[in-house]
Formats: structure tokens, C-alpha cells, sequence
């Protein structure tokens, strides 16, 4: 439970702040009124679709990844030989 605490504050801090990054630096790069059209710019509206779907898959992957180590920890204990 520990590591799905890490793993989900991890992932939210670096989504944010890969989304910040991207955010600006597609505004330093955008060129407005490109071939005579002019661009509307709306601020303040935030869409947590994408980040709830993303957060799901993580959460998803990390609980499949964690089932996975221990369908292999209990195969590997099988295979030890009982009893010297």
C-alpha cells in the first residue's frame, strides 16, 4: 500500500509538472494569426479527463505489475525443496 501511495504522488507531481512544461512551452512557441486567421485564446478551463484516464491506467498497471511479482515470488517458492 506503501508503494501505491509513492507511485500515485510521483506520478501526480510529475504529470503536473510535465504538463506545466509542455503548456509553456507551446505558448512561447505558438504564432497567432497564422495565414490570416485569427486565434482565440481561452483561459481558465481545465479538462481533468485525460489526467483521471491516465491515473487510472497507472494505478491499473501498477496493480497488474504488482500481481504479477507475486504470482512469481509464491512460483519460486514452490520450486524450493521441502525438507533438505
Amino acid at each position: 500500500m506503501k508503494g501505491l501511495l509513492v507511485f500515485l504522488i510521483s506520478f501526480i507531481v510529475l504529470y503536473s509538472v510535465f504538463q506545466s512544461a509542455s503548456g509553456l512551452l507551446l505558448t512561447a512557441l505558438h504564432i497567432s494569426e497564422a495565414f490570416g486567421m485569427t486565434s482565440f485564446i481561452e483561459f481558465g478551463y481545465i479538462n481533468y479527463i485525460p489526467f483521471a484516464v491516465s491515473l487510472l491506467s497507472a494505478v491499473l498497471a501498477y496493480v497488474f505489475s504488482s500481481i504479477t511479482r507475486m504470482h512469481k515470488a509464491a512460483a519460486n517458492v514452490e520450486l524450493i525443496p521441502k525438507g533438505g
